[in-house]
């Protein structure tokens, strides 16, 4: 019967006891970011959230932050495309996965026979 008296006590700390230094990374975290969108102009605020050139947005180079690209659809990741249009960069260093959408997915097992 002590064992339990010990046994849960541990347990907790064990399941919980990082919960505190969680908290205290989240929030240096967040007082960071706080920091660094107080440093940005208006300028480079719409910058970030409007596009500069195809799936990207702008960075800010003076506080470190990169361009970010973006990837499109929930269909796979597509072969690169030139940054400013819509045609193949022909680079023969990536390969391409083209998923069925989900209602193709969908269709298909509506429609078989073999479900197991």
């Amino acid at each position: 019967m002590r064992i339990k008296y010990i046994i849960v006590p541990v347990a907790a700390l064990f399941l919980f006891g990082n919960v505190s230094v969680q908290n205290t990374n989240e929030a240096a975290l967040q007082t960071k970011i706080t920091n660094i969108i107080r440093k940005m102009t208006l300028e480079e605020k719409v910058e970030m959230l409007h596009g500069n050139a195809l799936f990207s947005s702008a960075g800010v180079p003076r506080l470190s932050i990169l361009e970010l690209t973006c990837d499109d659809g929930p269909l796979g990741v597509r072969e690169e495309i030139k940054r400013f249009d819509w045609t193949s960069a022909n680079w023969t260093t990536e390969s391409a996965t083209f998923l069925p959408n989900g209602s193709a997915i969908t269709k298909y097992f509506k429609n078989s026979k073999n479900l197991g």
